[in-house]
């Protein structure tokens, strides 16, 4: 499964899916974070629009390192960079998506 998340709800979603594959082994095969970048300021994220424009940029990077450590942490190759780029759009074939289930929880 390949995760879309961000903010504090993706970060739940992430450790929720994390014990669930840890239960249940042969039933979910985590293999990619996808999340926002909002430190960079390259990113083409909507920061004003989304919740990240009630954060400072010392809260917004606290809160997206958490996401991208646990995916880490869990074995879980994350990717952070541009989507809308040829480099992503490999990254997503070499995960295989015909097989895989995509999840999406982005910050409001």
């Amino acid at each position: 499964m390949v995760v879309f998340a961000s903010y504090i709800q993706g970060w739940l979603l992430l450790e929720t899916l994390k014990a669930f594959e840890k239960q249940h082994p042969s039933r979910l095969n985590n293999v990619g974070l996808v999340t926002d970048d909002p430190a960079s300021s390259s990113a083409k994220i909507s920061v004003k629009r989304r919740i990240w424009r009630l954060y400072d940029q010392q809260e917004t990077t606290s809160i997206e390192t958490s996401t991208i450590e646990s995916g880490l942490k869990g074995g879980i190759p994350v990717y952070s960079g541009a989507v809308k780029t040829d480099y992503f759009w490999k990254l997503l074939k070499k995960w295989d998506l015909t097989s895989l289930r995509l999840i999406k929880l982005s910050a409001v």
